[in-house]
């Protein structure tokens, strides 16, 4: 665009490990003539416009010291897009108010920002769109010194997802306009919040697929109680909404039979066409507890299987009528025990709670009732999570006058757990 308009420009990309969600940043330079144009590299305090895509990279102080308080000027994308510390911390929080607070001392009221991201998801259908909309935001706020027909034509000429792109750059910059001139957070999407009926009905219904309509009417018998002991709480029954998210977590456990129907399921398909819009060649990287082997963390280790592997599972996603029962050869496992040990302790416990229930102790029940989603993973993982939860669990139900739990957990021999008792 620079260039269609007779000006200079410099670019130096200081790229990451980007395919690993590392961070890029682009050093950019637009000026009248050649001349005017020095040392690639922004030097400290001398950037015009930080234009954030990530909000993460945008608090580093690589790029913060390039800032000045008085003449740098910051849109940023404030989607919280996870690092690969997420990946080891399931408790790992996006830090949206400390980012926000070295952003703004770094740039004062020059800071503007915007999901990006949410509102191209929103309106365009499509996330990837985010970093145009930025750009077309940052552009109507009078930040980038080219024209919107110099721009606009650079992205015909690019000839990559012309329309698409166009589109974003409208986007953005109708956003800008709707967001007046106040600085801080100018455009936000709100989704709807799910009312508590259409919860319950998703979750059922997601639980008939998982098995079959017997098997939801367990979850729908246990929110139609708490439903009813909530309903003297308040109309936002916060307690039902997190039994609801547990005990349906619980009872859609990953097993192979799961794996399976999701892999097999047209969903799977569609996305991978969806994606990559060329043919591809699947690999599977599973870890079948019982093929896996133990390698030298102690951990059963994945496995590579072919595309071939995709009509086993559409096979045997059809058997999973077998789950639970005596005829299960997956549900001998100690791991597969367990988890539908977990079915019946929470539900109990749940139960034993609800007799308990008064305005003072609604807060520990409410806590009772959330514990389970911090039961996460699978294998060793699932089961450090929960040596990590259960004493917790223990102290509310006591703090509760209760005492339910009498769950054994398996005792781990070379990677693999051994030894489970049932409540």
């Amino acid at each position: 665009a620079a260039h269609l308009e007779g000006k200079a420009i410099s670019v130096l990309d200081m790229t990451g490990m980007s395919q690993k969600n590392g961070a890029v940043m682009s050093h950019i330079r637009i000026a009248t003539a050649g001349t005017q144009l020095r040392g690639q590299r922004i030097a400290a305090g001398e950037t015009d416009l930080l234009l954030a895509y990530d909000m993460i990279t945008a608090g580093d102080p690589e790029v913060l010291t390039r800032t000045h308080v008085e003449r740098t000027r910051a849109v940023v994308n404030t989607y919280e897009q996870a690092t690969g510390a997420f990946a080891q911390n399931p408790d790992w929080q996006f830090p949206r108010n400390e980012l926000e607070t070295l952003l703004r001392s770094a740039v004062g009221d020059r800071y503007r920002a915007v999901n990006s991201t949410a509102l191209a998801t929103a309106q365009l259908d499509n996330p990837q769109a985010g970093n145009m909309l930025l750009l077309g935001f940052a552009w109507q706020l009078g930040h980038i010194p080219l024209s919107v027909e110099a721009i606009q034509r650079a992205i015909e000429l690019n000839g990559v997802a012309v329309a698409a792109n166009l589109s974003a750059f409208r986007c953005g910059r109708e956003a800008a306009l709707d967001s007046g001139t106040e600085p801080g957070v100018v455009a936000t999407v709100v989704a709807p919040v799910e009312s508590l009926d259409a919860l319950i009905e998703r979750l059922h219904l997601r639980l008939c697929a998982y098995q079959n309509a017997r098997y939801a009417k367990r979850f729908t018998k246990l929110i139609t109680a708490v439903r009813a002991a909530d309903a003297h709480y308040g109309a936002d029954f916060a307690l039902t909404r997190a039994v609801a998210a547990a005990y349906h977590k619980l009872l859609a456990y990953k097993d192979e039979y799961e794996v399976a129907r999701l892999y097999a399921g047209p969903a799977f398909q569609a996305g991978i066409a969806e994606t990559f819009k060329v043919p591809v060649k699947l690999h599977f990287n599973l870890a079948p507890p019982l093929l896996a082997r133990v390698g030298r963390n102690g951990h059963p280790q994945k496995m590579e299987f072919g595309a071939w592997l995709l009509p086993a599972l559409r096979g045997l996603q059809h058997l999973k009528f077998l789950r639970g029962t005596p005829f299960d050869p997956f549900g001998h496992t100690a791991e597969r025990k367990l988890e539908r040990a977990l079915i019946d302790a929470y539900r109990v416990s749940i139960d034993a709670a609800l007799q308990k229930l008064k305005p003072d102790n609604y807060t520990d029940v409410l806590t009772l009732a959330e514990i389970a989603t911090a039961i996460r993973g699978y294998g060793h993982v699932k089961l450090a999570a929960l040596r990590s939860v259960l004493p917790r669990w223990r102290v509310l139900e006591t703090a509760l006058g209760i005492s339910t739990l009498k769950l054994e957990l398996p005792v781990e021999a070379g990677g693999h757990a051994t030894v489970v008792a049932s409540p």
